[in-house]
C-alpha cells in the first residue's frame, strides 16, 4: 500500500500569495516552488553493484560524473600500488632465497643450496606498507560502496 501525501496551502516565499503545496510555481509571480524532476530514478541496488564491481561506476550512473571519475582513478591507483609493492615484496623474498643459496654454497653446503634454490616457495611475508595499501584500498571501496548506495537513495527522495 502506498502513503498518500499530504497537500496543503502554502505561502509564495517571493509575493506572499497562499498556492497549493502541490503547485510548481506561484500563479501570481511564477516563483518556482516545487522543482519537476526531469531525471529518472536511479536505482541504489545498480549503483551499489556498479560500485561494488568498480569503485566509481556507481557514482558515474548516478550522474555523479566527476566524482565517479575522480573515485574510478584513485581506485586504480591504489591498485597499482598495492600490486607494485607485493611485487617488489615477492622479488625481496626471492632475491633473499637466492642471497641464502649462495652463502651456502660460499660455505661448502652443496646439499643445502641445491635444496633452496630447488625451493620454489620462499618465504613471503608482506611488508607493513603493502598490507597497509591494502587495507586502505579495502576501506575506500567500502566507503565508496557504502556512499554510491546513500547518494542515489537520497536522490530519488529529494525528486519526488
Amino acid at each position: 500500500m502506498k502513503e498518500e501525501k499530504v497537500y496543503m496551502m502554502i505561502k509564495c516565499k517571493e509575493c506572499g500569495t497562499e498556492v497549493s503545496s502541490r503547485a510548481n510555481s506561484c500563479v501570481k509571480c511564477g516563483y518556482v516552488i516545487n522543482r519537476v524532476s526531469t531525471s529518472p530514478k536511479k536505482s541504489p541496488g545498480v549503483a551499489a553493484v556498479l560500485n561494488f564491481l568498480w569503485s566509481g561506476v556507481g557514482n558515474i550512473y548516478i550522474g555523479q560524473i566527476g566524482g565517479g571519475l575522480i573515485a574510478s582513478i584513485v581506485y586504480l591507483a591504489l591498485n597499482i600500488a598495492v600490486f607494485v609493492s607485493a611485487g617488489n615484496d615477492i622479488k625481496e623474498a626471492q632475491q633473499q632465497q637466492q642471497r641464502q643459496a649462495m652463502n651456502q654454497l660460499a660455505r661448502g653446503n652443496y646439499s643445502k643450496a641445491f635444496e633452496q634454490s630447488l625451493n620454489s616457495n620462499p618465504d613471503l611475508s608482506l611488508s607493513a606498507p603493502t598490507v597497509l595499501l591494502g587495507i586502505g584500498t579495502f576501506l575506500f571501496w567500502g566507503v565508496m560502496l557504502f556512499t554510491v548506495y546513500n547518494s542515489a537513495k537520497k536522490m530519488n527522495e529529494e525528486n519526488e
